[in-house]
């Protein structure tokens, strides 16, 4: 009895620190691709951390209402970065449901537009997957608040 209770707990302590390991490296993932937002091409940022596959979708709805579907296709024709130093991102209010290699993410995202300190909010769902033991984008949804 006492063997398998430890056995048990182990395999849970086991659980909870691959699960937050993958936590660490979905924020991570997160974190660096709004800071290289503001630094390099929507085309360089899918390179890098997304998968393209026929089922790779960009959604943005933004504070007025327009709307904005792309492919994976369609988002590697975005090849211009925007002026270097243009702005700054933080996240926040991150929640996780992590299932073996697919995971579901909320968060907040915070732009600071630097020339004018203006502020812009989004509320993010992202859709992502583990690849050979990296974690990559394969669904986003951003919507302006």
């Amino acid at each position: 009895m006492k063997s398998t209770f430890l056995g048990l707990l182990m395999a849970f302590s086991f659980q909870l620190t691959a699960q937050n390991a993958d936590e660490t490296a979905i924020k991570k993932l997160l974190d660096d691709t709004g800071n290289d937002y503001c630094e390099l091409s929507f085309a360089d940022i899918v390179k890098k951390y997304w998968i393209l596959d026929a089922k790779t979708r960009f959604l943005f709805t933004g504070k007025g209402g327009e709307h904005v579907s792309l492919t994976g296709e369609e988002l590697l024709l975005v090849d211009t970065p925007p002026t270097k130093g243009y702005a700054t991102s933080r996240k926040e209010n991150y929640l996780m449901e992590i299932e073996g290699n697919t995971a579901y993410v909320t968060s907040d995202q915070i732009v600071t537009i630097t020339e004018t300190s203006k502020k812009l909010h989004y509320h993010e769902f992202r859709g992502l997957k583990k690849v050979n033991g990296t974690w990559k984008i394969h669904i986003s949804s951003i919507h302006e608040y």
